[in-house]
């Protein structure tokens, strides 16, 4: 919102000195057209990553782009995880995903195409399955990494990878300790040892 607000500001201020940069595209819409192409990312990860736990921050663009509160590696991560978890099927969605013809960059001018926009909208309405590795037309949906090529790193995807399941691990065990130490009314030295 913050970045609306200076664009429209930064409009006025224009208008009271020249009336002619209104007329001007790259000073008037093209800020404006940039903004929900990168709002439009912002919404499919969102949407593909609904009710996971990522931060107390929001996925905004400013938040995404501080490139300190986010890492776009763990995001896809997080959606790769939420596929499989058995690694030979990451490895042969991230090889589906880096093959494929019809990915392409949501915050760019191509997630404008109508089809494209579809595939978008159907990525971020759909749940999650393993059965189709990549889209093979417009009308399939695809993970984040399918729109995201560009973050497609193997060594820092599986660094999220282990670090997400070893998290949810640790809270697992932490849960079956506090369940075990309710039920039984007293902590033994095992389930100390565990904390």
């Amino acid at each position: 919102m913050k970045i609306a607000v200076s664009f429209a500001f930064t409009a006025c201020k224009r208008v009271s000195i020249s009336l002619h940069i209104l007329t001007d595209y790259t000073m008037t819409v093209k800020p404006w057209k940039d903004l929900l192409r990168k709002l439009r990312t912002c919404l499919l990860i969102s949407l593909r990553l609904h009710g996971i736990s990522l931060s107390s921050f929001p996925i905004t663009v400013s938040n995404i782009e501080h490139g300190d509160i986010f890492s776009v590696s763990q995001l896809i991560a997080h959606d790769e995880l939420s596929l499989t978890h058995k690694s030979q099927e990451i490895a042969e969605l991230e090889e589906a995903c880096m093959d494929s013809p019809l990915a392409f960059i949501p915050s760019l001018v191509e997630g404008d195409v109508s089809s494209n926009w579809k595939m978008l909208q159907i990525s971020c309405i759909e749940r999650h399955t393993f059965k189709n590795l990549c889209p093979d037309d417009e009308s399939s949906p695809g993970p984040l990494l399918f729109f995201l090529q560009h973050y497609h790193d193997t060594l820092k995807l599986a660094s999220h990878r282990s670090l997400i399941l070893a998290q949810t691990w640790g809270r697992e065990v932490r849960f079956y300790v506090s369940f075990h130490r309710f039920n039984s009314g007293h902590c033994t030295t095992n389930t100390h040892a565990l904390l």
